[in-house]
């Protein structure tokens, strides 16, 4: 799903943190992945996350770096069986 909100493309640590709390909420279990154009800002705010959230969830192993997503970023969830 591509998704967007105002101030996501400066993809700085405030945008991080947005995203982040969408992770570490109740849903945040059924994403497994989130593609996004890291910045300096972004990297940085990544690399100072905590390993893992209360959720379970290792944000390092959930954002990737993806060129094609600087003006938008792309939730992938996880599947299930019914």
């Amino acid at each position: 799903m591509d998704c967007w909100f105002p101030g996501y493309n400066v993809r700085d640590a405030k945008a991080f943190k947005k995203i982040l709390d969408l992770l570490a909420s109740p849903d945040g279990k059924n994403i497994s992945m989130i593609f996004v154009m890291f910045t300096p800002g972004f990297s940085a705010a990544l690399a100072a996350a905590p390993e893992t959230l209360p959720n379970g969830i290792h944000p390092r192993r959930v954002f990737k770096n993806d060129s094609k997503h600087g003006g938008h970023f792309h939730i992938r969830f996880a599947t299930r069986n019914p």
